[in-house]
């Protein structure tokens, strides 16, 4: 472990040592991105400074951070490692259960050995100890987000070729008049579609919420019109 506190798994080394971001990529780091923070004992307000360009989200105990990431994915998540309800090494792993690509730091007080090695056996990326400083925390979680962005963009590739194998196999079903052309149809074919899609934007290293945001731009549309059934096709 370095002096810092900052244990990174395997996998985020090649973070570390890459120097600071590119041009591009602090470009990309800029936009704003949801993060869902936990720290016991914090302000929100703490938080929010020091990601001021994304839209941060408080969670005020573990059991809000589940209500939360249910409701919703987020793109990070930044946890404390003692929670007054559960601790944050199984909230990591619940996270890590709906969302296995997710940026996850922990940001902590506490930084014994045995905890840190518990967080990142739970499946956080990086863990950091509070006295490192919140600029640290930033620039951990700018590393971290950039990653994502680089998987994000395979992953839609990947998903965008799942969506049309999936219209063409439903495509096949068509012609074959298994497949009803009805609105209720329609509605299936679209869901069908949007779960392959995902199945294989996660398989690839994706993000639930950067899949919620290609799908909702780009893949909804494509899969509407690739799976679409002409209606004077059927009887």
């Amino acid at each position: 472990m370095s002096p810092d506190g900052f244990e990174p798994r395997t996998f985020s080394r090649e973070i570390e040592s890459s120097g600071p971001p590119s041009g591009e990529s602090l470009a990309a780091a800029s936009q704003p991105y949801s993060i869902l923070t936990f720290s016991w004992g914090a302000p929100a307000e703490s938080m929010a400074r020091v990601f001021p360009q994304h839209a941060v989200e408080f969670a005020s105990s573990a059991r809000d951070a589940l209500v939360r990431l249910n409701a919703r994915p987020f793109d990070a998540y930044v946890l404390d490692y003692f929670a007054p309800d559960w601790g944050g090494a199984p909230l990591c792993g619940e996270i890590r259960k709906h969302d296995p690509h997710v940026p996850i730091i922990f940001y902590s007080g506490y930084g014994e050995p045995k905890a840190i090695r518990r967080a990142l056996r739970a499946g956080a990326n990086n863990y950091l100890v509070k006295s490192s400083g919140a600029d640290l925390l930033a620039v951990k979680v700018a590393f971290l987000l950039e990653a994502a962005d680089r998987r994000n963009a395979a992953a839609a590739e990947k998903a965008q070729q799942a969506v049309a194998a999936e219209a063409g196999r439903l495509a096949a079903l068509a012609s074959a008049r298994m497949l009803v052309a009805t609105a209720v149809s329609t509605h299936s074919r679209v869901r069908t579609t949007r779960l392959a899609a995902n199945k294989a934007f996660i398989a690839a290293g994706g993000t639930c919420a950067a899949f919620e945001r290609w799908w909702s731009t780009v893949g909804s549309v494509n899969a509407d019109v690739g799976t679409g059934f002409r209606n004077s096709g059927a009887e």
